[in-house]
């Protein structure tokens, strides 16, 4: 109902799942400079929908089995527990866009 009630039943308007991840405001906003990467932060939003995505994440989280698991377990590792709902939100958020 989240997902309805944010972009609505026609959800072709973003061309890619990128620009969707993108409008959600959970993609990384990556700063490159003479071709190497200065800074990567996630922007600051309040989109409900977003909020949404980050709450399957964490239940994915919860849920202990799967390949969302294991890509969240991995990222925890690397770079600790928020940036792995972010990351995993993002990916869960293309993955609608594809499948829409």
């Amino acid at each position: 109902m989240a997902i309805i009630s944010e972009v609505g039943t026609d959800i072709e308007k973003f061309k890619s799942s990128k620009q969707f991840v993108r409008w959600l405001r959970i993609a990384p906003n990556n700063k490159i400079s003479g071709g190497k990467l200065i800074s990567s932060r996630t922007p600051k939003g309040k989109n409900s929908l977003a909020i949404a995505f980050r709450n399957a994440a964490n239940t994915i989280e919860r849920k202990k089995q799967g390949h969302l698991y294991s890509f969240f377990k991995r990222i925890a590792y690397k770079k600790g527990r928020g940036a792995a709902v972010t990351a995993t939100a993002r990916k869960i958020a293309v993955m609608y866009g594809i499948c829409a």
